[in-house]
Order: structure tokens, then sequence, then C-alpha cells
């Protein structure tokens, strides 16, 4: 079982259809993770509670998350639209023509691996950490969000996903179940992730 943030194009609520204010958002997810931790967790694999589950459990590991705290999605993503449009993700291949790399139909080889556009992914990551990321405790585990919704909620590419604040609510309940069950103060856990 998968649950996801919701996502929509739009900035305004009205317009959305299903929406739901970020806070909340965050406050429903870290509640629902509680309830799937301590009654369920034994019974039920939902991502992503179990790869942050483990992430926290063993911050040393390198749980495969969801794509939007993959990272740089140009590493590791390519999505081909039924026109043959290609970009980075399904859902930025509707945003502008800006983010596709061309048409596996009609481009040779060499086309298919357009720099300058993954470089613009690249750039949002040192963007993310010269700012409000760089001293964020989950940077390591989020990477700043998704470049899509933070495209398509500020019209800015290389700012942090809208659901920062959400995410880290959830991922502070996360990590304080996983204090628990390690039996280490959240000193001591930030303490390790610090000399790693």
């Amino acid at each position: 079982m998968q649950i996801n943030f919701p996502f929509s194009n739009t900035t305004k609520k009205e317009d959305s259809g299903c929406y739901i204010e970020f806070e909340k958002c965050g406050e429903f997810m870290s509640q629902l993770y509680l309830v799937w931790k301590l009654e369920y967790f034994d019974e039920i694999r939902i991502n992503p509670f179990n790869q942050i589950h483990d992430y926290f459990m063993n911050p040393f590991s390198k749980p495969q998350l969801k794509c939007v705290w993959g990272g740089s999605c140009s590493d590791t993503f390519l999505s081909i639209q039924e026109d043959g449009a290609l970009s980075i993700c399904d859902c930025l291949a509707y945003s502008g023509s800006e983010f596709n790399f061309g048409n596996i139909l009609t481009c040779d080889e060499a086309d298919l691996i357009d720099e300058t556009r993954k470089t613009m992914f690249v750039d949002r990551m040192r963007v993310l950490i010269e700012g409000k990321c760089g001293v964020c405790d989950y940077f390591d585990l989020c990477h700043g969000g998704c470049p899509v919704r933070s495209y398509h909620y500020h019209k800015n590419l290389s700012h942090f996903d809208p659901y920062c604040e959400s995410y880290k609510s959830l991922f502070s309940v996360a990590e304080m179940q996983a204090n628990l069950l390690n039996d280490h103060s959240p000193e001591e856990h930030n303490e390790e992730k610090a000399n790693t």
C-alpha cells in the first residue's frame, strides 16, 4: 500500500478541487503514521512509512524512498509521454516545453541526454543547500522535496517543496518513535547522525 501527499498543479485552494492545507496534511500524516506504527506495523506495509521507519531505525542506511524525496530526479527518471515527449517526470512533462528533453520519435540519441535540462535539477540541489534546506535536520532524507511541486506552487523549480513543514512533522514523529524503540534520546540520535 502507498500513501502520497496530494499533488495539485495550482496554488489556489478554490481551484484545486481536492485540497488540504499543508499544516493539516502534516498533522494527518503524522497521526496516520502513529496509528500504523503502534497498531499495524507488523501487519501492513505502507510506503513511505516503512521506508521512513527504516531510515530512522538505521540512519546509516540508504532506504529507497518515494521519488519526491529521492534527491536529483535527473539522475534516476525519464518519462516518455504518449506523444513521444521526454522529460524527467510525467508530472513535469505537462508543465511546459522548457522541461522537455525533446521527443523520442524525432530526435537522435545525443539529444535525449540534454545536459542543460539536467543542469536545472542539479542546480536546484545547490540552491537548496545554500538556503533554508542547508540547515534542516531532515535534508538528507527529503532533499528539498519535489521540484515539480515547487514549480507548480512557487513558480520556481529551485524552491523547496511546499509540503516542507508537513514532511518535517511526519519525520519528527517517525524519529521520536524510532528513538523510543532504539532507547536513544533525540540528542544521542542527532549526535550519531552528525558523526557520519
